[in-house]
């Protein structure tokens, strides 16, 4: 196995899974992070290959976000912790605090290129108008929205003005990446996510909606998974990004 130089956290999820056979492609050497990693990476390993991605430059390794232990450069950072019915400890130790650790963890490498990390939309929507405003009033503002929007959602607008502040404090390179509501992909419509607008095309395909909420004026913004995918594996290349949030 070559020596990897980039890391991938949440591979094994929806967008990891477009994400790592891209940046073969784009000849990276991939160490992915994967819990039980050796009863996995065969499966996984197939997966990558079947979707177009080089496999011999692959390597895996045991990983907990709870106690991330890693050494390598360049991050992609997508793990999370997303359930119905998180509480807000619950969903902080790994979306905030967890992205936190291993954002400074980059910080001790020397040469590090870039940080990379991904929150929804919604959640970087609310985050920026959050930033805006005078910094003692931040954090009642984030904890208006564990009350308001649940923990998981909560705690990505949270991660999303943590990570920032402490990655311009220790000046880390970092890039934030917010797809909206992230569907198959564009060719052959493959995906590994059914909920969200998958519910919804379903239901109306089959007659099981009960009504059509909205009009002309609706905004559902959707993205095609391996748009993210091939937006994400190159834009730590351009150094214009650095620093910057980008709505897909």
């Amino acid at each position: 196995m070559p020596d990897p130089d980039t890391i991938v956290t949440g591979a094994t999820g929806f967008i990891g899974r477009w994400l790592v056979p891209e940046l073969t492609r784009a000849n990276r050497n991939v160490l992915v992070l994967l819990r039980n990693a050796s009863r996995r990476a065969e499966e996984y390993s197939r997966w990558i290959s079947a979707h177009g991605g080089d496999v011999s430059r692959l390597s895996f390794h045991e990983f907990d976000l709870n106690a991330a232990d890693i050494g390598i450069k360049d991050v992609y950072h997508l793990a999370a912790r997303y359930e119905f019915g998180l509480d807000k400890k619950e969903a902080r130790t790994v979306n905030v605090l967890g992205s936190l650790g291993i954002l400074r963890w980059c910080g001790t490498i020397p040469g590090f290129r870039r940080f990379v990390f991904v929150t929804g939309y919604l959640a970087a929507t609310h985050a920026a108008t959050i930033l805006r405003s005078p910094l003692a009033s931040q954090q009642a503002q984030i904890n208006l929205h564990y009350r308001k929007t649940g923990a998981y959602e909560a705690s990505k607008v949270e991660e999303n003005i943590m990570v920032q502040r402490a990655a311009q404090e220790l000046n880390i390179p970092y890039t934030v990446i917010n797809p909206s509501a992230v569907i198959g992909d564009s060719s052959t419509g493959g995906t590994t996510q059914f909920i969200g607008p998958n519910d919804l095309v379903r239901d109306l395909y089959s007659g099981k909606l009960p009504a059509l909420v909205g009009g002309a004026d609706t905004f559902v913004p959707l993205v095609p998974v391996d748009h993210v995918a091939r937006f994400m594996a190159r834009v730590a290349d351009y150094p214009e990004s650095i620093g910057r949030s980008y709505w897909l």
